[in-house]
């Protein structure tokens, strides 16, 4: 047992439950773990270098690592990270891009316990996604730019569509294509893809399979908007939000909005930003954007519940914002009159 004593004052409850769970996984292993373990996680289909990983999380939250931006997870990268939390059964509610520069990335996780809703943020160190491309394209790049003539796209958003369609939080789709394990994972709101061949996951091969779904989502989401447009009263139409830039949209333009690196939405034309606070409230932000976008955004975007059906609503700059992070929801915007206002004084 972990000595209560090591546990600092003012460590969050929630990271010492985390910290108790990580020194049984590794006291027993990864196999007696999962036996008794609830949800059967870590998944006894994950290739072994998906399991190192867990591993060294696991010991890096017993090093007290991940709940200080003083000191965050290291080596994990994005796919790990989401391993490690489902295998501990915390889904992730927000993500923020908080620090960065040439070579590595800090990311806040606000993180939610699955079954009891304990809240934690978390921070978690990856590379830089030009860093990860350099690195993975010196080996890979013939396999990478070849990837959507080898890939059978369809199995890819087969996948991706039982995943989304399920209830289940954790719901698994995986199939061969080319002498590759392809491994599709729903960990609550965000999708993981794994390509692995002979036991190692291939980066950019995983990366190009994201982009593959990236794109049938925002097919899918401009069809669909179409669609609404054509039976949805326009004073209804324009106050939800669809992935859709609104000031555009109010000129008759279709803009996809991009994630960016403060992990909002902006739309690629006019830089209006808007940020996703709650499965409820799409909060267009007072000022615009810099154009710093994610363009590989797939891999952050929500693409199991694409923001469909949440209201737009002003930035509330009054009151108690705890609650709400980064910023906090105000008057919901309901009229084309109402909407033209309040851009209008966006700069």
């Amino acid at each position: 047992m972990m000595d209560q004593n090591k546990f600092p004052v003012g460590m969050p409850s929630t990271f010492v439950y985390m910290a108790t769970k990580a020194e049984k996984y590794l006291r027993v292993g990864a196999d007696v773990y999962r036996a008794e373990d609830f949800f059967h996680m870590p998944r006894q289909n994950w290739p072994e270098s998906l399991l190192e990983v867990v591993q060294r999380g696991m010991k890096q939250i017993c090093e007290l690592r991940g709940w200080s931006r003083l000191k965050p997870f290291e080596g994990l990268g994005i796919d790990g990270f989401y391993a490690l939390m489902s295998t501990l059964h915390f889904k992730c509610e927000q993500q923020f891009l908080i620090n960065h520069n040439d070579t590595v990335y800090l990311d806040e996780m606000y993180m939610q316990h699955q079954v009891t809703e304990q809240e934690i943020v978390l921070y978690n160190e990856v590379p830089s996604p030009t860093a990860e491309i350099v690195a993975t394209s010196l080996g890979n790049q013939s396999e990478a730019e070849n990837v959507e003539s080898k890939m059978n796209s369809k199995a890819i958003i087969d996948a991706y569509e039982k995943v989304r369609s399920s209830a289940d939080d954790n719901a698994h789709e995986e199939y061969t294509d080319d002498g590759y394990w392809i491994s599709v994972n729903r960990y609550g709101q965000a999708l993981q893809v794994l390509a692995v061949k002979d036991g190692d996951i291939n980066e950019e091969i995983s990366r190009q399979l994201r982009l593959v779904v990236g794109e049938y989502v925002s097919t899918m989401g401009r069809a669909l908007s179409e669609e609404k447009r054509k039976v949805t009263p326009e004073h209804v139409f324009l106050k939800w939000f669809e992935g859709i830039c609104p000031q555009c949209r109010l000129e008759g333009q279709e803009t996809i909005m991009i994630i960016n690196e403060s992990d909002y939405y902006e739309c690629p034309d006019c830089r209006l930003q808007v940020c996703g606070i709650s499965s409820l409230h799409m909060i267009i932000i007072h000022m615009r954007g810099k154009g710093s976008l994610k363009l590989d955004s797939t891999s952050t975007v929500d693409l199991i519940e694409h923001p469909t059906g949440r209201i737009l609503c002003e930035e509330d700059h009054g009151g108690d914002g705890n609650y709400y992070f980064p910023c906090r929801p105000g008057e919901f915007i309901d009229k084309e009159a109402h909407l033209r206002s309040y851009l209008a004084k966006i700069k």
